[in-house]
C-alpha cells in the first residue's frame, strides 16, 4: 500500500517530468536544482516558474529587509522574559525597574568578548577532533537532512577537498551534488553477504579517490544491509593501510563518514524468526 507521503513525492516527480515538457529551459536543471527555478503548488499538483526568492531543499528564502529601533528590540526581549516568568506564576510588573546601564568603552568590551571566544586549548581541541570520524544523523522526512548534506559538501569542496555523496536509493542520490548510488560508487555486489567485498583494487583510480576523500556522506543509510558497510570497512582497510590517518580500531579505519536516514522507514522485523 502506498503511503500519502510516497504518493506526494511521486506526484512531485511526475510533475517535474511534465514541467520539462512544458518549459524547455527546465531540461537543463537536475531534479535537485529544479526548486531553485520552480515552485511546487499542492492545489494544482504542478510546478510553476518561480517569480522571486529561491529554495534550498525544503527551506524557502525570500529577500527582505527588516529595520527595528533599539527600543523596539529591547521591548521584544522584555516580552519574552515576561512570558517565561508568567509560566512560573510571576511577572515583570512585580520586579523593581532595571538599573541604568553603565557606559563602558565599546572597543575594550569588544576586545574582551573576542578574547574569551579564543581562549581555548588548541592542542586539546586537535586531539578531540582527531578522535572524531564516524557520525550518524537521524531525522524523519522534512527535517532538512539534504540541506545539511549540501551545506557540508559545499564547505569542504570550497577548500579544494573531495566529498563523496552517496545514497542507498536512486531518487535520494539525485538530490545530492554529484551524488551516486552506494553500490555504483563502492562496487558493492548486489547479492550481498557477510563475506562480500567491494570490487575496488588498491592502486586503482577508485582506490585513489577513496584515499583522498575528506568526507563520505551516505544518505538513506538504514535502507541497506549492514554487510554493505562491512564491505566498505574492509575495502578502506586495504586501501588506507599505509595512510597516516589509518587506525584499525576505528570504524572505517579512521576515514570520516557520516551516515544519515530515518529508522521509521523500516520495520524492526527479522524474517523467519519467532515473535
Amino acid at each position: 500500500m502506498i503511503s500519502s507521503k510516497e504518493q506526494y513525492l511521486k506526484s512531485m516527480f511526475l510533475g517535474w517530468m511534465a514541467a520539462n515538457m512544458s518549459y524547455p529551459y527546465a531540461r537543463g536543471l537536475t531534479y535537485a536544482e529544479f526548486p531553485t527555478k520552480f515552485v511546487w503548488k499542492d492545489d494544482a499538483s504542478k510546478w510553476f516558474p518561480r517569480k522571486q526568492g529561491f529554495t534550498i531543499g525544503r527551506l524557502t528564502h525570500v529577500p527582505a529587509e527588516l529595520t527595528m529601533s533599539e527600543d523596539e528590540i529591547n521591548q521584544l526581549c522584555l516580552m519574552d522574559i515576561d512570558k517565561i516568568l508568567h509560566s512560573y506564576g510571576k511577572t515583570l510588573k512585580y520586579y523593581p525597574p532595571m538599573p541604568l546601564a553603565i557606559e563602558v568603552d565599546s572597543s575594550l568590551l569588544t576586545e574582551r568578548v573576542i578574547r574569551e571566544e579564543l581562549n581555548f586549548n588548541r592542542d586539546d581541541l586537535k586531539k578531540n577532533a582527531s578522535n572524531m570520524g564516524f557520525f550518524f544523523v537521524y531525522g524523519y522526512g522534512g527535517t532538512e537532512k539534504t540541506f545539511l548534506w549540501n551545506l557540508m559538501s559545499a564547505e569542504i569542496r570550497s577548500r579544494g577537498d573531495i566529498v563523496l555523496n552517496i545514497a542507498s536509493s536512486g531518487i535520494a542520490s539525485l538530490l545530492l551534488p554529484n551524488g551516486r548510488m552506494a553500490h555504483s560508487r563502492f562496487k558493492i555486489p548486489l547479492n550481498i553477504t557477510e563475506d562480500s567485498l567491494c570490487n575496488i583494487k588498491p592502486g586503482s583510480l577508485q582506490a585513489m579517490m577513496l584515499l583522498k576523500a575528506k568526507l563520505i556522506i551516505w544518505d538513506e543509510a538504514p535502507m541497506v544491509s549492514r554487510y554493505c558497510y562491512e564491505a566498505l570497512d574492509k575495502c578502506l582497510g586495504d586501501i588506507m593501510r599505509f595512510s597516516p590517518t589509518y587506525n584499525k580500531d576505528l570504524p572505517f579505519v579512521g576515514k570520516v563518514v557520516v551516515l544519515g536516514g530515518d529508522f521509521r522507514q523500516i520495520l524492526p522485523i527479522i524474517s523467519r524468526e519467532s515473535r
